[in-house]
């Protein structure tokens, strides 16, 4: 056999592997896994570079709410956060608290959190909204 064939074969004896086999436990062998929904605006998260990493971040469309995973990366205060939300025209519409839970005054690096930003009833659905930490 031509290392042509050989290849054709080999590739095709995996896509059917693939199609073939069980789901993972927990999930249905007819679907795949959703991934969460993307957020369907920009959102600016610099304020956070420093103090934590994100993990994740997914939009709740029932909620119409944000929620980012974040993992403190050292030890220390947790500063409270707003969201300046503004519409295409980068026109403020609206500034929101940032809800972090558990809510902690201090918090030891390598522990999670999440980020919630309720977006409420805004002029319409943002286009940008820029997490900053509070004065």
């Amino acid at each position: 056999m031509n290392p042509r064939n050989l290849f054709r074969a080999l590739a095709t004896s995996l896509l059917i592997a693939i199609a073939v086999s069980p789901a993972a436990p927990g999930q249905q062998a007819t679907g795949r896994r959703r991934p969460p929904p993307a957020v369907p605006f920009a959102c600016s998260t610099q304020a956070w570079d420093v103090p934590f990493e994100i993990l994740a971040t997914r939009y709740d469309k029932p909620g119409n709410r944000v929620i980012w995973t974040l993992r403190a990366k050292k030890d220390g205060p947790v500063a409270a956060y707003e969201a300046f939300v503004a519409d295409p025209d980068g026109v403020e519409v609206d500034t929101i608290k940032v809800k972090l839970t558990p809510a902690s005054v201090k918090i030891k690096a390598g522990k999670e959190l999440q980020a919630i930003l309720p977006l409420g009833t805004t002029a319409g659905e943002p286009a940008k909204i820029t997490i900053r930490q509070c004065p």
